[in-house]
C-alpha cells in the first residue's frame, strides 16, 4: 500500500508514509495522515497483492478518499483500475481524472 494526500486541482499525490506491506485484510492509515490539523481534503491509497495464482493484482487499485471533519469517517469518492502492468505514478492525470 502507498498512502498520499491528493489534491484534486492539480491532481498531484503526495507520498506520506512509504509503501507499506499489510498481511491482513485492512490497514490503519499513516499516524502522519491522521494528525489533528491537517488540512488536505483528499487522501490516495494505492493497493496492490501479491499471489502466484493472480499476477494481476500486482497491478495497484487506486482508491481516493474525502476526509471528513475531525474525528468524522472518510468518503469513498473514486477507484481507479489501470491496465495491467502500469502505475497511477505513470499515469496523465487531467481535469475530467479529477473528483468533485
Amino acid at each position: 500500500m502507498e498512502w498520499a494526500t491528493f489534491d484534486n486541482a492539480t491532481g498531484i499525490a503526495t507520498d506520506v508514509g512509504g509503501s507499506v506491506t499489510v498481511s491482513e485484510p485492512r490497514a490503519e492509515a499513516p499516524a502522519a495522515l491522521m494528525e489533528p490539523g491537517r488540512t488536505e481534503q483528499f487522501v490516495q491509497v494505492s493497493v496492490a497483492a501479491i499471489h502466484p495464482k493472480f499476477p494481476t493484482w500486482a497491478t495497484p487499485v487506486t482508491v481516493h478518499f474525502r476526509r471528513g471533519a475531525e474525528g468524522q469517517p472518510w468518503t469513498l469518492v473514486g477507484l481507479v483500475r489501470l491496465p495491467d502492468n502500469r502505475r497511477a505514478a505513470d499515469r496523465v492525470t487531467t481535469s475530467a481524472d479529477t473528483f468533485a
